[in-house]
């Protein structure tokens, strides 16, 4: 019988972890991966390419768990020794450099994931070609930060997201996951740009797929539904949008992939729903969201995450709104974690 550290075994493992993830088994394929991480680290050392690779991968993972400190730091580590060992312009160094740019992100720190993800572009349709699934993500990610800085970048990211929609397209077909990902990320950006009529209309014509393909609680299905709600609030659609908001932010809906804490993406689907209650006047609501967003926020790793100073700010303004003949609810301390 094979041990952990047989790189057979280390390949079935893996494999069996990103079949977790797809099935929205997050704190599986997490659990895994580290399992992967240790053996590596075990039998060939904490500076070979199948440890580090093995350590960005866990890094992808802790990111999407929402524990974001430890992300970065995998990430950066890992960057640091295949920057080393197989230089800045190896492919797997360039996948590291776009996986340290999602975490930016997620930090908020836009122009730092801007030059990540530039970077990785560049360094991937040198290396692999432009039309590399790999290359294809990447001009994805870099897009979607294009999106978050808006202004100028917006007609770019738009351009961007159109070749990624029509390779993936031709590549994967019209209904894999990531060419339905990338229809939802075009219809965000069209909504930026103010095409809210097309932005619908390409939302509402992928969901159903979606539903179909990956299941209603699928990470994919809930975050397509929380952009079309947006794009309902950017239309003073609020009773639908709000409709669609406490529908996707039942817990239930994200306990296998949260099983230690709080999913970060039903944490963003709440920041969307208090913004929604702001939109109405629904002071009340909103701060109470504001609070319930806090505790998650307890929830999951890291500290000083600038959402959490976000949050409170915005927890102020809505008290500020709701004038001090209403009622007060009084404030919850707030852990700035995320």
């Amino acid at each position: 019988m094979l041990g952990m550290e047989h790189p057979a075994a280390m390949r079935i493992v893996l494999a069996l972890a990103g079949t977790y993830w797809q099935q929205t088994r997050g704190n599986e394929a997490a659990e895994l991966q580290d399992q992967v991480l240790q053996a590596c680290i075990t039998s060939f050392g904490p500076d070979h390419q199948k440890t580090l690779k093995a350590m960005d991968t866990l890094g992808g993972s802790r990111c999407y768990q929402g524990r974001y400190k430890e992300a970065l730091m995998l990430h950066e580590k890992a960057l640091e020794g295949m920057t080393r060992n197989l230089g800045a312009d190896h492919e797997d160094t360039l996948r590291a450099t776009d996986n340290l740019g999602r975490v930016h992100y997620r930090y908020f720190r836009f122009d730092v994931a801007k030059d990540l993800h530039a970077k990785a572009v560049d360094g991937m349709t040198k290396v692999l070609g432009p039309t590399h699934i790999d290359t294809l993500n990447a001009i994805d990610n870099l897009a979607m930060t294009y999106l978050e800085l808006g202004g100028e970048f917006l007609e770019a990211a738009h351009e961007m997201m159109l070749q990624v929609l029509e390779q993936r397209t031709k590549k994967l077909g019209k209904e894999q996951p990531y060419t339905l990902l990338a229809i939802c990320n075009l219809a965000r950006i069209k909504s930026a740009l103010g095409d809210m009529d097309e932005a619908e209309r390409l939302m509402r014509a992928t969901l159903p797929i979606a539903e179909r393909n990956l299941g209603e609680n699928h990470f994919g299905t809930l975050s397509g539904r929380v952009h079309l709600a947006q794009v309902l609030v950017r239309q003073e659609r609020y009773g639908e949008a709000e409709d669609i908001f406490t529908d996707v932010i039942q817990r239930q809906r994200y306990k296998s992939a949260a099983r230690d804490g709080e999913h970060p993406d039903r944490i963003i689907a709440m920041w969307y729903l208090l913004r929604c209650y702001q939109a109405q006047g629904k002071f009340s609501d909103a701060i109470r969201m504001c609070d319930e967003i806090s505790d998650g926020l307890s929830t999951i790793g890291g500290h000083g995450h600038p959402f959490a100073k976000r949050l409170l700010d915005r927890r102020k303004e809505l008290l500020d709104l709701q004038g001090p003949g209403s009622l007060i609810i009084p404030e919850t301390p707030l852990n700035p974690a995320l």
